[in-house]
């Protein structure tokens, strides 16, 4: 019964079995993929690391990584900070360091070479090119050469590149390497209690300054002669993350493998270090010893050009300022010779004053001048005598300058009409208070003035009470008009003309109506017979002022005559 019972129950339900094993074997194999899931997604980073490819999972990977980190930071920020602190205190105390010591000996050098020929010279470069002071100094004296650089394994010590410069002997790198991993490693556990992970960043051995480059999977350390550059740790740095980013697979690699020597540093690499410190040669140390003292002659004969070029100046301006002083009419109150071949001149200046730019145009051609002054009336003497001489219409030789009372004195010898003109023209000049015209002639003066007082001294006669002349008349009429025509011819030479006047003289006694009436008739009657004698441009007139002036004790009953001298008019044809 039970066998009959097994086997139907076979019958029935063999095809569920079936599903079943094969639902049980998917079961099991999607169980196994699982299981390899971490592995598979590890392969895949890994492969796009070695291929330099990022696959899709890592984007999705960085970009979850960086959410992540940016929730944390903004939730729990204590957290993330007490995590990191390990790691960031070291390297911001590591820093800090570096950059305190690389500027204590940036400015121990900067001291030094303060007051030397050398800074000197790069004092002149900097003033030539405009580059600060500080720049110049660290390109000249960053001199150095990286002679050996190892690439080491940080933990085994173990020897992935090495550089030797050219023209040095060969060094048994890998004892070098190993030498160092064992120092760097005793110094990190046996000196160093407060920084984990920390040991040699930098050391001085014999002639050489070693540069560490701390990396997580190699260690770059550079052998250098003489003293590097402030931001040469920086370069190291770069080159060695170069290295990492470049070889960073090979560089576990090669230290897994133990393959001493990987050759994965190039010559390249050594002397971009090079290029901004590399050592100069032996001879090249002298030449640029001559180059820096003729450097120093060139920049000595150019200061001392300057100075003597400078001292000429002032003393050129000291001349023209002693000048410009002695200018009569010129009153300097500022006198600007700051910058050489320009001067500035402020202050006052009479119009008359001689203009000083035309003297120095003349003695200081290379000068140039701003002169800016206001104008004023000088009482130098030199000034009043042209200024008297400009308003008299003179020539200036024939006014004297003013004496110690101010009078003006004229002299010398001038044409009739500057004569005549200058005796008619009023004057009102500050600093002057009188003229004295005595010393003032024209051509033929005296022969005029001689004749002019032959016929003033002339008198016609009249009998006392009566307005007819006496008994001679004639004779002195007929003198008197000879002389006037003959007055005429002279003048005529020179262009001079004549203005006569009659006056008619009486005694006292009389009536004062009545000798007025007589004074009048005589000059009347002498003024009638001479006119018919004259000869233009002469005039004759009577003169009434003396006809009705009041007597003044005179004895003569007579008629005269006066003559006075003026310019010829002008005939327009």
């Amino acid at each position: 019964m039970n066998g009959e019972y097994d086997r139907l129950r076979q019958l029935l339900l063999e095809q569920e079995r079936g599903r079943m094993d094969a639902l049980q074997d998917s079961v099991g194999k999607a169980t196994a993929r699982f299981e390899r899931v971490p592995d598979l997604l590890a392969d895949d980073i890994e492969a796009s690391i070695r291929e330099g490819k990022r696959s899709r999972l890592a984007n999705v990977l960085s970009e979850a990584s960086a959410d992540s980190l940016e929730i944390a930071v903004r939730r729990r920020p204590q957290a993330v900070v007490q995590a990191v602190y390990p790691i960031i205190g070291p390297a911001i105390r590591r820093s800090l360091s570096d950059a305190l010591r690389q500027m204590a000996d940036d400015l121990d050098r900067a001291l030094s070479d303060t007051f030397s020929p050398r800074a000197l010279l790069w004092r002149w470069q900097a003033w030539r090119s405009g580059t600060p002071y500080a720049q110049v100094m660290l390109r000249h004296t960053t001199r150095y050469q990286v002679e050996h650089l190892f690439l080491i394994a940080p933990e085994s010590g173990l020897l992935l590149g090495h550089l030797t410069a050219s023209g040095l002997p060969a060094l048994d790198a890998d004892a070098v390497a190993g030498m160092f991993t064992a120092i760097h490693q005793f110094v990190r556990d046996s000196v160093t209690v407060d920084e984990e992970g920390s040991g040699i960043g930098s050391a001085t051995v014999g002639g050489y300054r070693l540069a560490v480059s701390e990396g997580p999977a190699a260690r770059l350390v550079a052998f250098v002669r003489g003293v590097p550059s402030s931001d040469f740790g920086l370069r190291l740095d770069e080159l060695n993350e170069e290295l990492h980013a470049r070889y960073g697979a090979q560089l576990g690699e090669a230290e897994s493998a133990g393959v001493a020597g990987a050759g994965l540093l190039e010559q390249a690499q050594l002397d971009e270090l090079n290029s901004r410190g590399a050592a100069q040669q032996g001879g090249a140390r002298p030449r640029r010893r001559k180059y820096v003292w003729a450097a120093l002659v060139l920049v000595a004969l150019a200061l001392l050009a300057h100075a003597v070029l400078g001292w000429r100046w002032s003393v050129q301006v000291e001349a023209i300022g002693r000048h410009l002083s002695a200018t009569p009419g010129l009153v300097v109150s500022k006198l600007d010779g700051g910058e050489r071949g320009r001067l500035r001149i402020e202050g006052l200046m009479d119009p008359l004053a001689n203009d000083p730019r035309a003297w120095l145009s003349q003695h200081h051609p290379g000068v140039e001048v701003e002169m800016r002054t206001r104008p004023f009336v000088s009482l130098e003497p030199q000034l009043v005598q042209r200024r008297v001489a400009q308003t008299l219409h003179l020539p200036e030789a024939a006014v004297q300058p003013p004496d110690a009372q101010g009078v003006i004195r004229l002299h010398g010898s001038v044409a009739f009409p500057d004569w005549y003109r200058a005796r008619a023209t009023p004057l009102s000049t500050p600093g002057v208070t009188g003229i004295d015209y005595d010393g003032l002639s024209y051509p033929q003066k005296a022969q005029i003035d001689a004749a002019i007082a032959s016929i003033q001294s002339l008198q016609l006669p009249f009998p006392s009470g009566t307005v007819t002349p006496g008994a001679g008349w004639e004779k002195v009429l007929a003198e008197m008009g000879r002389k006037l025509q003959a007055l005429e011819r002279i003048g005529a030479a020179s262009s001079i003309a004549f203005h006569m006047q009659t006056a008619g003289l009486t005694d006292e006694p009389g009536t004062l109506d009545q000798n007025r009436g007589l004074r009048q008739q005589r000059a009347e009657w002498l003024a009638s017979r001479l006119a018919a004698q004259l000869h233009p441009p002469s005039t004759i007139a009577v003169n009434q002022d003396a006809a009705f002036a009041l007597p003044q004790n005179l004895r003569m009953r007579a008629a005269v005559v006066t003559v006075e001298p003026y310019p010829a008019p002008v005939q327009q044809r």
